[in-house]
């Protein structure tokens, strides 16, 4: 029996090892080296055989580019359809059912909630979570959460409630002129039609959800699911009585949240307050 090398195929540990090894088939099919795929497809050598290998998740606009330099008439495409959910622990769970979800409802402690996030704060939230990340990691980790957006969007978008914390409002995250831009994408989605914000202000002080996020998921049976998440972790709540308690927390969230219009008012004194801040930040570099 033949040593095990890092660099051997295991299609059948899941989805994600599938598609990469059926990649590297029709690549070497092709008479392909990585290096000439990477020139083509307008990606890295080294992202490439992370995605064979499943090493990395794989970047949602890749699988077509794929299919067009080796002529896969839209195989790849179609498997990265199947493996988009294919993540570990119960993040994976969490990421079917919000696929799937009628309602979603957020409260966010420290950072603008994921669906809500501009590209540039994305970004940088993501460089400062993982301040060691190689670069192509990064943009794998960016692409993967704008690609969540899509539930936001279209006649079958989902409802979303978000409650932020005012320490999210305040923090300069990704600089001030980054926040400003962030802060602004808010304001369309403060009560709109299949979304409603609020921000939870310092001056509330104690509450049920201090301990960190939460999100409560509403499925087309009208159950409910929660998922509490951590630093590196989640747990997904889905016993009635527990996900009652979550729920009965969060509404005492929302109780002590302004309204939409008096949030919108507080993310515009946010605004102006970072511009201000930045430009005397300029004038102090000059």
């Amino acid at each position: 029996m033949g040593t095990f090398q890092s660099h051997d195929l295991t299609p059948d540990r899941s989805g994600r090892h599938f598609f990469g090894a059926e990649m590297r088939r029709r690549r070497e099919a092709a008479g392909m080296s990585l290096a000439r795929l990477a020139d083509i497809v307008g990606s890295s050598k080294s992202v490439l055989s992370d995605v064979e290998r499943a090493a990395c998740t794989i970047p949602p606009a890749l699988p077509a580019e794929l299919d067009i330099a080796l002529a896969t008439g839209g195989l790849l495409e179609r498997l990265y359809g199947l493996v988009h959910f294919d993540v570990p622990d119960q993040y994976h769970e969490f990421m079917r059912l919000e696929a799937l979800a009628l309602e979603f409802r957020e409260y966010s402690v420290q950072t603008i909630p994921g669906l809500l996030q501009t590209p540039a704060y994305a970004e940088a939230l993501i460089r400062a979570c993982n301040p060691e990340a190689e670069e192509h990691d990064i943009m794998v980790l960016k692409n993967g959460r704008l690609e969540r957006q899509k539930y936001m969007r279209g006649p079958n978008a989902l409802h979303f409630w978000a409650i932020i914390d005012e320490g999210a409002i305040r923090r300069p995250l990704g600089g001030r002129e980054c926040m400003c831009e962030q802060l602004a994408a808010l304001l369309p989605h403060i009560d709109s039609s299949r979304c409603t914000i609020q921000v939870l202000p310092f001056s509330a002080g104690g509450h049920p959800a201090l301990g960190g996020p939460l999100v409560l998921l509403r499925m087309s049976d009208d159950s409910t699911v929660a998922y509490i998440e951590g630093h590196d972790t989640g747990t997904l709540i889905v016993d009635p009585p527990e996900v009652a308690q979550r729920r009965r927390s969060y509404d005492r969230v929302s109780a002590n949240a302004l309204s939409p219009e008096q949030s919108a008012a507080l993310i515009r004194r946010a605004i102006k307050e970072h511009r201000d801040e930045h430009r005397r930040e300029s004038r102090d570099l000059a």
